[in-house]
């Protein structure tokens, strides 16, 4: 199951919230799919793949 987190990112004046999602496969389309976009081979290859994106 890929976990999802929001943070804050700041410094002096600066304020972006992110959101965070660690990547997991739960089947096998799935697998396929995160290894054709090359993030590895495995569900543990993938786990090891954190996006982070503005919000």
């Amino acid at each position: 199951m890929m976990e999802t987190k929001f943070f804050e990112l700041r410094d002096a004046g600066t304020f972006i919230p992110v959101l965070c999602v660690q990547l997991d496969s739960r089947g096998e389309a799935e697998r396929y799919l995160l290894a054709r976009a090359g993030y590895g081979q495995t569900s543990k290859d993938h786990r090891t793949y954190i996006l982070m994106m503005g919000i």
